[in-house]
């Protein structure tokens, strides 16, 4: 299975002042759908992602280029088989 494309090409901004953020983790392919994903690491505050794997939240408390937060995404599919990749979540 492959992951790619959304926020998970390799880093994601948020702003410092709190506004919504809205992405995709990712996109699953070559698996068989249905998609469930998971992260592990620490996501800013107020920020979370979905089974479905969308990110959103408004990031607030943080001052600008105050914190990097790294997350790896999995997605599992309906057989089983897992993608993995790791997203940078950048303060701005």
């Amino acid at each position: 299975m492959v992951l790619t494309g959304g926020a998970a090409s390799g880093t994601l901004a948020i702003n410092h002042t709190g506004g919504v953020v809205a992405a995709s983790a990712a996109s699953a392919s070559e698996g068989t759908a249905a998609y469930n994903y998971t992260s592990t690491g620490t996501w800013p505050t107020g920020v979370s992602m979905d089974s479905a794997g969308a990110i959103t939240g408004p990031a607030t408390g943080y001052a600008a280029g105050g914190a990097t937060f790294p997350v790896v995404i999995t997605a599992t599919d309906a057989s089983g088989r897992t993608g993995k990749i790791t997203l940078t979540i950048n303060i701005t």
